[in-house]
């Protein structure tokens, strides 16, 4: 599909991963073995990959997965319940009440809460890829709590790295429209920090 060319414009929820990000996470994670939710422009380049309407990221396992790189939904997107197909609010709006109740929405939260899952039931390493909106609930009740983890176990729990400047995704003739942040769940801290410190801040 393909990208129009301003984030303003945008209407799919297909923001690709620019290359030279793709980089840094196979330098902190090594193979990136699972991408759940990619899309046919994606050039992460994992192993396997998870996408609408075959497979739903949310509703698979990772527990086979050692490394996993996600650059999710960032709006809330609307999924109908039998044909696994997303769409965004706008259309969502503009459907009947019949038609609404076929569909069922998720939002940034419930990939951040799936990637820390994993990293604690599967020892899984990950890097998510979220908006830098450090005042919502998502990040004072999962992300947060997890870098604060790690500060009392090195070998476990979060770090992020707050982008400098906006992100430009592929596609995209502009920046974001917001600030972003990369999220990895793992025991290799000071790995991710040394890849990533050049790029922003670390927590």
């Amino acid at each position: 599909m393909p990208l129009p060319p301003t984030f303003k414009e945008i209407k799919s929820q297909d923001w690709n991963t620019p290359e030279w990000l793709v980089s840094l996470v196979k330098q902190a994670l090594g193979t990136i073995e699972l991408d759940p939710c990619s899309n046919v422009g994606s050039v992460v380049g994992a192993q396997t990959t998870f996408a609408l309407p075959e497979h739903n990221g949310l509703k698979e396992s990772w527990s086979n997965f050692k490394t996993v790189y996600i650059n999710p939904p960032f709006n809330r997107t609307y999924i109908h319940e039998d044909q696994q197909i997303a769409i965004g609010a706008k259309e969502y709006q503009s459907l009947t009440k019949a038609k609404k109740a076929k569909y069922y929405s998720t939002t940034i939260k419930e990939w951040v809460e799936k990637a820390s899952q994993a990293h604690y039931n599967f020892n899984t390493q990950s890097i998510i890829l979220v908006p830098a909106n450090v005042d919502t609930l998502v990040w004072h009740n999962i992300i947060f709590k997890d870098i604060d983890v790690k500060r009392y176990n090195v070998l476990t729990g979060a770090s992020a790295c707050i982008f400098r400047g906006r992100l430009e995704f592929m596609g995209a003739t502009g920046p974001a429209p917001m600030a972003c942040s990369a999220i990895y769940y793992g025991s290799e801290h000071d790995k991710f920090k040394n890849v990533f410190k050049s790029y922003g801040y670390i927590l």
